[in-house]
């Protein structure tokens, strides 16, 4: 369920599904593709952490 804020309420059922299809998605993944998924992942995480300070 999402909030307001944007924050989730997860289960351990929600996280399970989401490894597991991480994990589908890098199997099929090179090194430097893996590489730069976490770059990307982490670079978009960076911004959104940004903004949400920006708010406060």
């Amino acid at each position: 369920m999402r909030h307001p804020d944007g924050t989730y309420d997860l289960t351990i059922d929600d996280i399970h599904e989401i490894r597991v299809e991480t994990s589908k998605k890098l199997e099929k993944m090179s090194d430097d593709e893996i590489i730069a998924f976490f770059k990307e992942a982490s670079r978009k995480f960076n911004e959104r952490k940004e903004k949400s300070l920006q708010l406060v």
